[in-house]
C-alpha cells in the first residue's frame, strides 16, 4: 500500500486524497446519458442522486436534424446540473430537434475542494469577449470542464464567427471568453473543478 504523508485534508486526513491509492477509486459513479428536445427549448435528463458538492457535468456533444435550415440558435446547445437528479439540456431556438450527450461524474468526498458552476456566462452583442470573476482557486489543481454553449444568433452555421466562443481560466480569479465575431450573444455552460 502507498500512503500519501500525515498533511492530508479530507475526511481520510488533511489533502483530501484518498490514503489507500490501489485499493479504492477516486470516482463514485458515472452516468451517461442523452437528452432529445426541441420545443419548448430545453430538456432534462433524471440521473442518480449525486453529491453537487463534488460532481459536475460535461457536454459530449450535440446534433441537430437539420441542414441549411439550422440556425445557431437552434442548433447549440449547453448542459448543466439544475439539482442533485437532474440534467438540463439548454438552447437558444425552439425548431429543429437536437440530441446532447452528457456525462456526469462525482468523485468521493474528500477529492474535491470546490465546484463552481458556470451558469450561462455569455459574451454580450458587440463584444468579442467577457471576463467573469470567480472564486480563487490553485491553477496547478484546476480544470475547466465544458458544458457547451448556445446563441441567439437567427443566421445560418456559416456565420461561425459570432456564434462560437472558447474559455479559459486566465487567472487564480478570472474566467475568459472569447470569439472571432462581435455580434450577437453567445452563451457558456462549464463548471471549474478544483482539487486538493
Amino acid at each position: 500500500m502507498n500512503r500519501r504523508g500525515a498533511d492530508r485534508v479530507g475526511p481520510l486526513g488533511s489533502s483530501g486524497v484518498i490514503a489507500n491509492w490501489g485499493g479504492s477509486s477516486l470516482i463514485k459513479s458515472i452516468q451517461r446519458g442523452t437528452i432529445t428536445f426541441s420545443n419548448p427549448n430545453s430538456g432534462t435528463a433524471t440521473i442518480a442522486t449525486v453529491d453537487l458538492a463534488n460532481a459536475y457535468v460535461s457536454w459530449c456533444g450535440n446534433d441537430v436534424n437539420a441542414d441549411v435550415t439550422a440556425t445557431g440558435s437552434n442548433s447549440k446547445c449547453g448542459v448543466y446540473l439544475s439539482n442533485s437528479t437532474t440534467v438540463t439540456a439548454q438552447s437558444w431556438g425552439t425548431a429543429n430537434t437536437k440530441v446532447l450527450s452528457y456525462e456526469v461524474i462525482e468523485f468521493v468526498p474528500g477529492v474535491v475542494k470546490q465546484i463552481q458552476n458556470v451558469s450561462a456566462f455569455y459574451i454580450p452583442d458587440g463584444s468579442a469577449s467577457a471576463t467573469l470573476t470567480i472564486n480563487s482557486v490553485n491553477l496547478a489543481k484546476t480544470l475547466l470542464v465544458w458544458g457547451g454553449q448556445y446563441t441567439n444568433d437567427a443566421n445560418t452555421q456559416e456565420y461561425s464567427g459570432r456564434t462560437y466562443m472558447r474559455a479559459q481560466i486566465t487567472n487564480s480569479t478570472t474566467l475568459t471568453a472569447s470569439r472571432g465575431i462581435a455580434l450577437n450573444f453567445t452563451y457558456l455552460y462549464g463548471s471549474i473543478v478544483e482539487f486538493f
